[in-house]
């Protein structure tokens, strides 16, 4: 195989200084002058004495294989992508060498140049990822060399840990996957490479949400934690979604509940009351299968995950007491389970779409203490989770629920909560 590099003279000024160098050398080069050979023992000849008369440190490593031509790319600062000379010769053939130099003091070109008529000089902005570079470390679709191939005046031990290197291509890409979501955005990217490419972000993201929401269906499950203040409600919601390995959003403020969403699977709108949202704008919000943004403050949001959890002191049923029965069972079908939290007992309702109403379906003990008193669970599957039995509600148990469920009738064939 033959390389013909070419020539590149608006690249590296000669009078330049560089303070590291990447040079790729090839064994056989035909010139104008004729052809020039180098081998390693030539290579390790010209840096040894070099280092006598200058101070520097090196690395080099012979290559049997074909360079690809993105290999500069893998060294190359963005800001240096010209930084490279060379001048009018033939490289023949696979063999070559990399070498990596490292100045104490500015170097100036033309002497790198008169040691290296023949290379291609670079500067190396990251020394870890040049030298890393050299046995391929980064690289997994290249060949594979051995540290001990390389021959140094320098060390080696602290190149040969991978860093995790985060780019920016990197990033963008798990967002555009939905690996990456706007809550662990900082678990991939530190301060100031957000300073620096915040509004990337803000448009990848903007980018992932637009197109996932051309999909307008969905499937989301909608639970109501109900009962006085103080009772646990909203512990009990985080506790659920820690059990599930779930991320969360807790709403916290009560004119734009979803100010603060940031792509959790988990949606916890916290103490909600029914004049937070106009009856239809809500029921779209909790739609279980058809997507629509929601107001907020700033920009109309979408609720992009798989749960939402509404807890609040005012019971469901007197919620939009002013719309008719008939438009206010939409809202009893978005919402499938409720929860009636008391002192002692959870009390678990299901939605009845043939009987228009929920069943009471069974109740679960004090488990979790909460401020040195016991407190409660929430659904089936935590308890399941938990090891924690639940109990089927019978005959002999609704005495005792309409005793404890203030200002609810159930009626005692059927066991319904009445609406």
């Amino acid at each position: 195989m033959i390389l013909l590099a070419k020539t590149k003279q608006n690249g590296v000024k000669r009078n330049k200084s560089l303070r590291t160098a990447f040079i790729r050398v090839s064994a056989i080069n035909d010139t104008k002058l004729g052809r020039f050979e180098y081998t390693l023992s030539d290579i390790e000849k010209i840096l040894s004495n070099w280092s006598r008369s200058a101070s520097l440190t090196y690395w080099a490593i012979e290559h049997d294989e074909a360079d690809k031509d993105e290999e500069e790319e893998e060294i190359e600062n963005e800001e240096d992508k010209n930084d490279i000379v060379q001048d009018e010769f033939i490289a023949e053939g696979n063999v070559h060498f990399h070498i990596v130099i490292q100045f104490n003091s500015p170097m100036p070109f033309d002497n790198i140049k008169k040691k290296f008529n023949y290379g291609k000089i670079q500067s190396a902005q990251n020394m870890k990822r040049a030298i890393q570079y050299l046995v391929h470390l980064n690289n997994p679709e290249k060949k594979k060399y051995l540290w001990e191939s390389i021959i140094t005046n320098g060390e080696l031990e602290q190149y040969k840990k991978v860093d995790n290197v985060i780019t920016l291509e990197f990033v963008i890409d798990k967002i555009d996957k939905g690996e990456i979501k706007e809550y662990n955005l900082s678990d991939y990217v530190d301060c100031m490479q957000y300073c620096k490419h915040d509004r990337m972000f803000e448009k990848a993201f903007r980018y992932y949400r637009e197109r996932l929401c051309m999909n307008k269906n969905r499937d989301i499950t909608v639970m109501f934690f109900g009962g006085a203040t103080g009772k646990g409600k909203t512990t009990f919601a985080k506790k659920y979604c820690e059990k599930k390995k779930l991320h969360y959003c807790v709403s916290s403020a009560a004119n734009d509940p979803i100010q603060d969403y940031k792509g959790e699977e988990v949606l916890i709108l916290d103490d909600l009351r029914d004049d937070s949202y106009k009856f239809h704008e809500f029921l779209k919000q909790i739609d279980n299968h058809t997507l629509s943004s929601a107001k907020s403050r700033f920009v109309n949001k979408w609720f992009i995950g798989d749960t939402i959890i509404i807890t609040s002191s005012k019971p469901l049923k007197d919620w939009y007491e002013n719309e008719p029965k008939e438009d206010k069972k939409q809202l009893y079908r978005r919402i499938k389970v409720m929860y009636d939290f008391t002192e002692e007992w959870i009390y678990i309702y299901e939605y009845n779409e043939r009987k228009s109403n929920y069943v009471l379906t069974g109740k679960a003990p004090n488990v979790i203490t909460l401020e040195d008193r016991r407190t409660n669970v929430m659904s089936t599957k935590i308890f399941a989770d938990m090891g924690i039995k639940v109990e089927k509600i019978d005959t002999g148990d609704i005495e005792e629920a309409e005793s404890m469920v203030h200002e609810r009738a159930i009626d005692d064939s059927q066991t319904r909560f009445n609406f």
